[in-house]
Parts: C-alpha cells; sequence; structure tokens
C-alpha cells in the first residue's frame, strides 16, 4: 500500500514573489491615469514657458518640449491601458478631456502672441480655425452631457437603457486628435526666442498652419458623426 504523501504548499520564496508581483500588477494599472493627470498638469507649464518665452536650456523652445511631450503620453497611456488590462471608465473619461484641455489652452495661446514667421500674416489667420476647434469641443460635450442626461432605446422611448452606451470614438476623432497635436508642435516651434529664427522654422510653422486648418475641417467631421451617433441610438 502507498503511504500517502503529504501535499505542501509553494516554497517560501515562491510565495515571496508571487506576493510582490501581484501588488505590482495592480497598482501599475493604475500608471496610465497617471500619465493622462500628468497631460493635464503640463498645460499650465506650456502657457508659463510660452508667456515668458523660456527655452530653460534646452535646445528648443520650452513650451514645445513640454508639449511635445505631453502629448507623447496621449498615446503612452492608451497602449499601457491596453496592454496591461487597465481600462477603466474613468479613465476613458479623463484622456480626452486631457487631450481638449491641453489642445484649447494652446491654440488660444498661440492666437494671443503669434509666431514671429507669421507676424505679416491676418489676425483671423490662426484664430478661424481654433474658434472652429473650440467651438466644435463645446458642441460636443454639451451634446455628451445632454445624451447622458436623456438614454433612448432603439424604439426611440426615453428610460430605455437598452441602447444607453458610450459612442466610440471614430476615425475622424482619432486623426482630428493626431492632427492638431502635430500641427501646434510645428506652431510652437516658431514660438521661441529671435534665436530660433530660421528659414526651416518659417517652413515648419507654415506647414503647421496648414495642418491645423486640415484639423479644424477633421474637427468639424468628427463632431458632425458624433452627433449624428448620439441621435441615432
Amino acid at each position: 500500500m502507498r503511504t500517502p504523501q503529504r501535499v505542501t504548499g509553494a516554497s517560501p520564496s515562491s510565495q515571496s514573489a508571487s506576493a510582490s508581483t501581484v501588488p505590482w500588477e495592480e497598482r501599475r494599472k493604475a500608471i496610465p491615469t497617471y500619465l493622462t493627470w500628468l497631460r493635464v498638469l503640463a498645460t499650465p507649464a506650456v502657457g508659463v514657458a510660452y508667456c515668458s518665452n523660456a527655452t530653460w536650456g534646452m535646445p528648443v523652445p520650452a513650451a514645445l518640449a513640454i508639449f511635445v511631450a505631453a502629448a507623447i503620453t496621449d498615446w503612452l497611456d492608451g497602449v499601457l491601458a491596453r496592454k496591461w488590462d487597465a481600462m477603466t471608465p474613468f479613465g476613458a473619461f479623463l484622456d480626452p478631456v486631457a487631450d481638449k484641455v491641453m489642445v484649447c489652452t494652446s491654440l488660444v495661446l498661440l492666437c494671443s502672441r503669434t509666431p514671429a514667421a507669421l507676424a505679416a500674416a491676418p489676425a483671423w489667420l490662426l484664430a478661424l480655425p481654433t474658434c472652429a476647434i473650440v467651438g466644435r469641443e463645446i458642441a460636443v460635450s454639451a451634446l455628451r452631457e445632454w445624451a447622458a442626461t436623456m438614454p433612448k432605446g432603439n424604439n426611440g422611448d426615453e428610460g430605455s437603457d437598452a441602447d444607453d452606451v458610450a459612442i466610440p470614438v471614430s476615425i475622424w476623432g482619432k486623426l482630428k486628435t493626431a492632427t492638431q497635436l502635430v500641427a501646434i508642435s510645428f506652431l510652437l516651434l516658431g514660438a521661441g526666442p529671435s534665436a530660433f529664427a530660421s528659414a526651416a522654422v518659417e517652413s515648419a510653422v507654415k506647414v503647421g498652419v496648414v495642418l491645423l486648418y486640415i484639423s479644424a475641417a477633421l474637427a468639424l467631421a468628427s463632431g458632425a458623426d458624433y452627433a449624428k451617433g448620439v441621435m441615432n441610438r
């Protein structure tokens, strides 16, 4: 007769390894949200650097460096959230808010003091796409609030939760955000001290203007697409 053997637990070393691994796997899920908060907190830093025309010892305008670093977090937080299965309702809410705060603030700054390369340009050159983009963001935010308070089912009856779901971000919305970030980066390149002035910088600023108008068109298209999605819920 085989003597039954006692089943022992894991070794102390493996238990300690497991104890140290599991908490980190849970803690790291908060990192994407922290990165999104950094994007919000970076916005006033962009404003201070832009208004002070600072470089802070960097080879590019400080406002540009901060903006680009913050824009990278817009890509990184999404990658980490998907990789670590860390997507949360609050993160999904905060991410577009952080984008809107940073983009709209930067556009207002650029309108308040245009880059030197655009000194001879008419005042409306940046104001027009800025008004379109900021107006779109306000309208979509208001529409989102309205949709949240008036859920409708497929049959149009109020109070039905059958179709009370978030409207997914369309390809237009993703292209809009990416184009805005690139356009503002080019424009901020020309917003530094006169020492940065060059033909290449002037060309980059002009490319930024073109991209800004493209992003304004994409903003209006994505806003219309979002409104259509809400109305057809």
